[in-house]
């Protein structure tokens, strides 16, 4: 008996010994153990770069390690995704994720399925777009409602400027239309300056874009704020009426910054980044530099943002087919 003792006495400690030579590979190292690297669909100079490096510099700090940008423009956020979505789902290839995707998504046969492809995380910034209109061209036109009735006394005689074909403006111009039962022209620019300086110029009567472009216009007395496109007063624009005030709340429209990552990032991990990306937005040098570009700052859970994404490419599909809109 006392030999078989020693005999399973010394398996036990050859065992135990063992186990402590081996190599401990099955425990991974704690997230993040390397930079994280988040794609921007935006060029290096833009606004959203410039905020997201005074918001990565502080995210930094609530992970502890660095955080690097990688602008990828171009193809309407194709190339950045797909350069995304290409990783794997650890947590250490992110995106600024835009709602430029959901209409991509929204396409026939499209690109990517940004509520497939991705995981997503956090909704960061978002706002309205304004309706603007030529202060020249529709001199009575003060309030939502009078641009409606005039487009009903005149169809097919507003032209109805957006920033580009398959855009956010665009689609929110279709869906203007088809809530307010008005036939308006859409004329599509080459981006936000083109398409300002067209309604100060008088070559579009009305056109929607954010706020940032069509500031300068409006201080020049060229051009008037009607509304923002969001149900309720923006806190950054408190002077503009919401829609839902404007007397039209079936009509919405907002875009969105958001940070998602490739599909199949596990569940604790999305929880982990999130944690640290609501906790950066509360950041003093995140509020100055949001309230000093009147960015507004979201925050929220990982399926806060996921409903938003749903809808929209829900709401976009349909819109899409039913008036046959060319999103390139």
């Amino acid at each position: 008996m006392r030999k078989l003792h020693h005999i399973i006495a010394g398996a036990l400690l050859g065992s135990a010994a063992l186990a402590t030579a081996l190599p401990v590979a099955a425990q991974a190292p704690a997230y993040p153990s390397k930079p994280v690297r988040i794609v921007l669909p935006f060029p290096a100079g833009s606004s959203t770069d410039s905020f997201m490096r005074v918001y990565t510099e502080r995210m930094r700090e609530k992970i502890g390690q660095l955080v690097i940008l990688d602008p990828r423009p171009g193809a309407g956020a194709v190339i950045a995704t797909q350069a995304v979505t290409s990783q794997p789902p650890d947590g250490y290839t992110l995106m600024m994720s835009t709602s430029s995707q959901t209409i991509t998504s929204a396409k026939d046969k499209p690109p990517f399925d940004i509520r497939k492809d991705m995981t997503h995380i956090i909704q960061i910034t978002g706002g309205p777009v304004i309706i603007g209109i030529n202060v020249e061209k529709l001199p009575n036109v003060k309030t939502v409602k009078e641009l409606v009735d005039y487009a009903k006394a005149n169809p097919g005689k507003i032209n109805f400027g957006s920033y580009g074909p398959g855009s956010l403006a665009h689609l929110a111009i279709e869906l203007f239309n088809e809530v307010m039962d008005v036939k308006t022209v859409h004329i599509p620019y080459k981006g936000s300056p083109a398409n300002m300086l067209a309604l100060a110029s008088g070559d579009s009567h009305a056109a929607l874009d954010v706020m940032s472009f069509m500031a300068a216009q409006i201080q020049a007395g060229k051009v008037r704020a009607l509304a923002v496109t969001t149900q309720d007063r923006s806190s950054n624009l408190p002077d503009l009426p919401g829609m839902k005030e404007a007397g039209y709340p079936g009509y919405t429209v907002m875009f969105w910054q958001g940070l998602s990552g490739p599909a199949g990032m596990p569940k604790d991990l999305v929880n982990k980044i999130n944690t640290a990306a609501n906790a950066t937005l509360k950041e003093q040098a995140v509020l100055d530099y949001a309230k000093k570009t009147q960015t507004l700052l979201f925050g929220g859970t990982p399926e806060a943002i996921t409903d938003i994404i749903n809808r929209e490419v829900t709401s976009w599909a349909k819109l899409i087919k039913e008036k046959n809109i060319e999103v390139n």
